[in-house]
């Protein structure tokens, strides 16, 4: 009765159902057209490609990385303190397989239903650790890791650098 009630007020433009929302990186390439570009005459897979991931790191020994495992050309703690440049926080290894992911551990023999496969499945990564186990880190250790890309580009071949990060206007 309320919900009839609802529907008949005028002030009321639409009703719509509270559906179940699902992270989906399997649909990720097809809904941006990626899969488009990897087959043809000219593929465009992002081979000869690397993208330098300014984040918490790129892990590729974590279950969630195998797809990642020699893709990274380099890997830099800018963060101070240890030299560890493992992802302790996970982002960065996320937006690296969103990246580049190969895709070669999912599928039906590893028991998903979907090949979950990176918009560049052919890049190599370069991971800059910017952001503690905690997702924080400080500007001037994203201007250290950018600094570095300006320095390195020729070297890896940088083409494309990533800063999935938040800051204050």
């Amino acid at each position: 009765a309320a919900l009839d009630r609802l529907a008949r007020d005028p002030r009321v433009v639409r009703i719509s159902m509270d559906h179940i929302v699902l992270g989906s990186l399997g649909r990720t390439a097809r809904a941006i057209g990626a899969d488009q570009v990897w087959t043809g005459a000219n593929p465009a897979t992002g081979k000869s490609v690397t993208v330098a991931v300014v984040d918490s790191g790129v892990g590729d020994q974590l279950y969630n990385a195998w797809d990642l495992q020699g893709r990274i050309a380099a890997s830099l703690n800018f963060i101070g303190g240890a030299a560890i440049t493992d992802d302790d926080y996970g982002h960065g290894t996320h937006v690296g397989g969103i990246i580049a992911g190969s895709g070669k551990w999912s599928g039906d023999k590893n028991g998903f239903n979907d090949i979950y496969q990176g918009v560049a499945p052919g890049s190599r990564l370069i991971s800059l650790k910017v952001l503690d186990s905690s997702g924080m880190g400080r500007t001037s250790d994203v201007l250290a890791a950018l600094n570095w890309c300006l320095k390195n580009q020729n070297r890896y071949k940088i083409g494309v650098i990533n800063l999935s990060l938040g800051h204050p206007v």
